[in-house]
């Protein structure tokens, strides 16, 4: 009895077995029919994604600065299209100059890893500010929290502080990004951080910056250390170090440092006193541009200090300083002159007034003619050319 029991058990559990892994025809069909319809909406989904691939760069050749910007995105990860670094930098800065605030970052993050473009860490800047500045806050937050990694980052943040680009100007919180740039081996961090505790007023620690810079060879930090050391500008004086940091800086072409090293030779501040060395620095910061090297290298040629007088090129620096900012100055100088009223270069300011301005050549030729008086080479010069005007009535 039990051995038929057990027979009927064994037989049962076959029977479940059988019908637990053996689907049955219906069943078959059914998941048959699911695959194919999942395989037809994978189908339709890939479609659709070409679709709106497709709609997105019909949009960014139409000029659609977002759609742009996207495609660029595409180019730059890869992303639906073979990678192509050149493409990416290309659609970024179509976007760009729709002012899209996404795709001037991008063309910010091309520039800065030299990514389908000459790498140009100032452009970068440039770019990333311009982007923070038209309401890319989220750049900036992102920019500031990797600050203490990244020397750039900490640039980045340290000029939309002194700037005051979406947050607040706050020198001295600008100084402190710039630090950590400069703690990173930035020489332009060390500039920037020394700039902005000047203008912070805090000029000894500012000091300590410029010459960390100055020890790099960074031109403006060599000039501002010597500067300070100079004037004593709330450090203690050290006129000896500051002509060694001027002179390498004006030697290396800064036009500021030298004007500075100029006006030390000339008052024999730190250096023997030397007419012709200060005329010759002068002349060098006024050739390219410097305002204070124009106006000084003016007076020098005014007076002949260290320089044959010259009351033509005089005035023409005079004038072109007066121009940039020295117009006061300039006043001030003709009511002493006028004040005195026998100084040979007053006749000549005079003259050429009534010459240039007025049109009043016999007036202008009397204060010549005055100035001749005077052993000045222009007065001559300027009555020889009265006398050839067609505008004077006495011409020959």
């Amino acid at each position: 009895m039990k051995k038929i029991i057990l027979s009927i058990a064994i037989a049962i559990v076959c029977t479940m077995s059988s019908n637990a892994f053996t689907p049955a025809k219906g069943q078959n069909e059914d998941n048959k029919k699911v695959n194919e319809s999942d395989s037809i909406a994978r189908l339709q989904r890939i479609e659709e994604i070409k679709d709106s691939l497709n709609a997105i760069m019909e949009l960014a050749k139409g000029g659609d600065a977002s759609a742009m910007n996207e495609v660029g995105t595409w180019y730059y990860t890869g992303k639906h299209v073979k990678q192509d670094y050149e493409q990416a930098y290309s659609w970024w800065k179509k976007s760009a100059l729709k002012k899209n605030i996404r795709g001037i970052a991008n063309l910010g993050l091309c520039y800065q890893l030299g990514h389908g473009v000459e790498k140009d860490s100032v452009n970068a800047v440039r770019l990333y500010v311009k982007s923070i500045s038209e309401g890319n806050a989220a750049l900036l937050n992102q920019r500031k929290e990797n600050a203490e990694k990244s020397a750039f980052d900490a640039m980045l943040t340290g000029t939309c502080y002194e700037t005051g680009t979406s947050v607040k100007k706050d020198y001295a919180q600008a100084a402190e990004y710039y630090a950590l740039a400069a703690k990173k081996g930035s020489v332009d961090g060390m500039r920037q951080a020394g700039l902005c505790l000047s203008n912070a007023k805090d000029y000894a620690k500012a000091l300590t910056f410029f010459e960390k810079g100055a020890d790099y060879g960074e031109p403006v930090c060599e000039y501002y250390a010597g500067k300070f050391l100079l004037e004593g500008k709330n450090v203690p004086e050290n006129k000896s170090q500051a002509v060694i940091y001027l002179l390498k800086s004006a030697e290396s072409g800064y036009a500021a440092a030298q004007n500075e090293i100029g006006t030390a030779y000339a008052e024999g501040n730190g250096v023997a006193k030397n007419q012709s060395q200060a005329a010759e620095w002068y002349k060098k910061s006024a050739h390219q541009g410097n305002v204070k090297g124009m106006w000084n290298y003016g007076l020098t040629l005014r007076y002949g200090a260290g320089v044959d007088k010259d009351y033509d090129q005089a005035l023409f620096w005079l004038s072109e300083a007066s121009s940039q900012g020295y117009m006061r100055a300039f006043k001030r100088l003709a009511t002493q002159l006028d004040s005195i009223g026998t100084d040979p270069f007053l006749y000549y300011l005079r003259g050429m007034k009534l010459y240039t301005v007025n049109g009043k050549l016999k007036e202008a030729n009397a204060e010549f003619k005055k100035l001749e008086k005077s052993k000045i080479t222009e007065g001559k010069i300027m009555q020889m050319v009265i006398l050839a005007s067609a505008r004077y009535d006495k011409q020959n």
